[in-house]
């Protein structure tokens, strides 16, 4: 999953006090899953904002300059701090209407505000997302070019009725975040500038040493179904 999603998950999740609630940051992450990167950037598809060096390239700069998305710092700000409140009381909405632990979304995986822990005694990992996010993130959705489900270049929609059962809960809470008044358009303005901060600033992270390695987006890669899968639900 890219970073450009990420960000703006983590802080739906994360209150004014700073705690972290990896029900919520699932929900969220979901559901920003409706907006990708080849919808704006075609000739960046695959790029997961891990890696600053990517966005610097000739071809990155050109794309971004392309997309119209490019704002100031302050502009990007200013539109976080207002309307970061009304995703959070969304999500707050959502929670009050179904149960958002872990547990009751069947998410085996450990995920911490850090990122995913592939075990307990694991650092978590920002780049990464653990399985069954992997598979929600791309499974979850219709309107693809394609049948690997690895391209969108126009508006996507949630499916309505998730591919396994296992996945319902999970959709049924993105569903309810995503649908409430006006929350998809502010979702999707949070990830029009959340592009457009990443790679704006992809030059400074860069001489920074802000570089992670990561195994790529898991919604480039395409299809995620495995029937083989276990998962422990409890």
């Amino acid at each position: 999953m890219c970073k450009f999603h990420k960000d703006v998950a983590r802080e739906i999740a994360t209150n004014e006090a700073g705690q972290f609630d990896a029900g919520k940051y699932a929900t969220a992450l979901v559901s920003m899953a409706l907006f990708r990167v080849e919808q704006y950037m075609p000739s960046m598809h695959g790029c997961d904002g891990f890696n600053p060096a990517l966005m610097i390239t000739k071809t990155a700069k050109e794309a971004l300059a392309s997309s119209g998305l490019r704002r100031s710092q302050a502009e990007i700000q200013s539109y976080l701090s207002e309307n970061m409140a009304q995703l959070r009381s969304a999500m707050d909405c959502t929670a009050a209407s179904m149960p958002l632990t872990l547990a009751d979304l069947n998410i085996p995986d450990r995920i911490v505000q850090g990122g995913y822990k592939a075990t307990c005694c694991a650092q978590p990992d920002p780049t990464e997302n653990g399985p069954f996010l992997d598979e929600a993130v791309v499974e979850l959705f219709e309107g693809y070019d394609d049948a690997s489900k690895k391209w969108a270049s126009g508006t996507l929609s949630l499916v309505q009725t998730a591919h396994d059962p296992k996945f319902e809960a999970i959709r049924m809470a993105a569903e309810h975040f995503a649908s409430q008044s006006g929350i998809r358009d502010v979702l999707q303005g949070m990830f029009e500038r959340s592009l457009a901060s990443i790679f704006q600033s992809a030059e400074a992270d860069l001489a920074a040493g802000h570089v992670r390695d990561s195994q790529g987006c898991a919604m480039c890669r395409g299809t995620q179904q495995s029937s083989n899968q276990t998962f422990n639900l409890g």
